[in-house]
């Protein structure tokens, strides 16, 4: 029960993470930092936002590094599998 526990405290954790990275009204830029309207887009590995603040910049995209949600949600899923292992005792 315990580990189903974590596990669950986990997700939200990521989930939580996640709302916070998305719907915050500043953004940290690598050279400055302003209120900018954030269109998204996915891929594998990173979130990114795109501020438009400098066209054809690299340091205007706000970037959400996803690997670590990757590995908490996969050790959430371990301790989930783990959770209903019946013990042979």
């Amino acid at each position: 029960m315990k580990k189903l526990l974590a596990a669950a405290l986990l997700l939200l954790g990521c989930l939580m993470y996640l709302i916070f990275a998305l719907f915050q009204s500043e953004l940290y830029l690598p050279h400055f930092s302003v209120e900018a309207v954030n269109p998204i887009s996915l891929d594998w590995n990173n979130i990114n936002i795109d501020t438009k603040f400098q066209d054809g910049e690299p340091g205007s995209v706000y970037r959400i590094w996803l690997t670590p949600i990757y590995g908490i949600v996969c050790l959430s899923l371990v301790l989930i599998a783990l959770s209903f292992r019946r013990k042979n005792t």
